[in-house]
């Protein structure tokens, strides 16, 4: 995002008004799903949104770098900044519950504010270092390698995932691994949906009662 500005300006030549309709729509984005947000994670589960949210950054990076150095490349660029304004929202909010519904009861009443603001703090202090991070390459190597910064943190974002779905299918089939109470890997396959009075603060109690590949049907 940083760099963004700089090279529609000085490869493709963008005036002022060009590129501040890009960035419009890359805004439009970051703010517009958090309308509805909610819902697909109440519908999908956390971790099947935050896979779209991973397959999402691949699909605007690879737009972004396919077009890039196309005299004709910049709605491509736009759509491909678009889908990564989206793509944070949408993977943020995943966070924010996935920290929630992980927090003990007493913890939560004792001082939910305090958790929610670490999680808050260090995601803006990573987005912060990759920033800085892409403006230094961008002077250094160039644009190419701030995307390859982007595919970098996306992949380690697939990791997670896939570690995620891993640790769900162990909680499966080995019943020792279960929590007592709901962890952030609440019904994460689920592809009918979590009711919306799920989506609570408070712990409930877990139960298994389809395997992973049911729960997908």
């Amino acid at each position: 995002m940083a760099t963004i500005s700089s090279e529609l300006r000085d490869f493709h030549q963008c005036d002022f008004a060009v590129i501040t309709i890009v960035y419009s729509i890359h805004y439009v984005g970051m703010y517009a799903p958090g309308v509805f947000a909610g819902h697909i994670i109440a519908k999908w589960g956390i971790i099947i949104t935050v896979t779209m949210c991973v397959i999402g950054a691949f699909t605007g990076l690879t737009l972004i770098y396919l077009f890039n150095e196309r005299s004709d490349g910049v709605p491509a660029i736009t759509v491909g900044f678009f889908v990564g304004g989206t793509v944070f929202s949408t993977g943020f909010s995943s966070g924010s519950i996935c920290v929630q519904k992980s927090l003990r009861s007493s913890e939560m009443e004792l001082n939910p504010a305090r958790f929610q603001g670490i999680h808050d703090g260090i995601v803006y202090v990573f987005a912060g270092m990759a920033s800085i991070t892409a403006s230094i390459l961008y002077q250094v190597t160039g644009f190419k390698s701030v995307l390859e910064l982007g595919y970098s943190v996306a992949g380690a974002f697939a990791i997670i995932v896939v570690l995620a779905y891993v640790l769900s299918w162990a909680e499966f089939f080995v019943p020792a691994l279960r929590p007592s109470s709901v962890s952030f890997l609440d019904r994460p396959l689920s592809g009918k949906g979590i009711p919306a009075g799920e989506i609570s603060l408070a712990p409930t109690t877990k139960t298994a009662t389809t395997s992973p590949l049911q729960s997908l049907a």
